[in-house]
């Protein structure tokens, strides 16, 4: 919301702006989808293509992300949380990152909460 305010008082449409980052948001968790299994489970070839092929195809999350709802900015936290959960390892910095992606999770939306604690 902040940041829509920002674009707001600088003079750019807000529906538009939505529109714009829910399908930043949405093409970002798409490569999330894919990068995961391939990096940390070893997923190649056309296994690897399930999942964002899944996401894709779930309808309800590419309406959302083209209407500009935080549908699509949640989708993109929660994959990148788990991302950076499984990047931080033992290092305290890197899971204060974690931390961080999952603080900005319960702060877009009221079930985020779930994911922090």
């Amino acid at each position: 919301m902040f940041s829509i305010a920002i674009f707001r008082k600088l003079g750019f449409d807000m529906a538009g702006y939505s529109r714009m980052a829910g399908a930043l948001f949405n093409t970002l968790t798409l490569l999330l989808v894919w990068f995961i299994p391939w990096r940390w489970f070893a997923v190649r070839g056309a296994a690897s293509l399930g999942g964002p092929v899944l996401y894709m195809l779930c309808l309800p999350l590419q309406f959302y992300a083209a209407s500009g709802l935080e549908t699509s900015l949640y989708t993109f936290l929660v994959a990148a949380s788990a991302g950076a959960i499984m990047w931080a390892g033992a290092s305290s910095a890197r899971c204060t990152a974690a931390f961080f992606l999952l603080l900005l999770t319960a702060l877009t939306r009221p079930e985020g909460t779930i994911f922090c604690v």
